[in-house]
């Protein structure tokens, strides 16, 4: 390998790992900005949905951060970028608030939630928009902080850790 080549290669990890991190720790301020840096046709899942296009990630962005509140915070806690796959995972820790009406407003709440996980994002040779992207985390993290959902959340954890653990 050339160094020319060496560079290059370099410079694109940088590159990917730098634009990795904006979309891992996107918030209501930059998401705009940083729906950019998906391709046109990314894929970004979810344990619950998948999202194909830029248009819909900006749309799904759009309104996520209509109902997250102020103090959320997304931290990276520890990043790889496997450059002979062009892949880079994260695991991550993100915790805060949201707040939500049900019932044409009659409902409304403030509820938190501290949950980990990990993402993996993949790039294709030469370019640095990501086109999958995909979270990994467990669901039961969020609910479990909702109100009435989250005894439900515990009660089917503690059934389950009751049938699969030695007494």
């Amino acid at each position: 390998m050339t160094a020319s080549s060496l560079s290059e290669e370099l410079r694109l990890k940088e590159a990917r790992m730098e634009n990795a991190r904006r979309l891992m720790v996107v918030g209501k301020d930059d998401w705009e900005e940083v729906v950019d840096l998906w391709t046109d046709d990314a894929i970004y899942q979810e344990p619950s949905f998948t999202i194909q296009g830029k248009e819909r990630l900006s749309y799904f962005l759009s309104n996520l951060f209509q109902f997250v509140k102020d103090d959320y915070k997304f931290v990276i806690e520890d990043e790889v970028y496997q450059g002979d796959t062009n892949t880079y995972m994260c695991y991550w820790r993100m915790s805060g608030s949201f707040q939500k009406e049900f019932l044409w407003n009659l409902i409304q709440f403030t509820e938190t939630f501290d949950a980990k996980g990990m993402s993996i994002m993949k790039f294709r040779p030469g370019e640095t928009r990501c086109y999958s992207h995909h979270d990994i985390y467990t669901e039961g993290d969020l609910w479990s902080k909702v109100i009435f959902i989250g005894d439900l959340v515990e009660y089917l954890r503690n059934e389950f850790r009751q049938t699969v653990t030695f007494k």
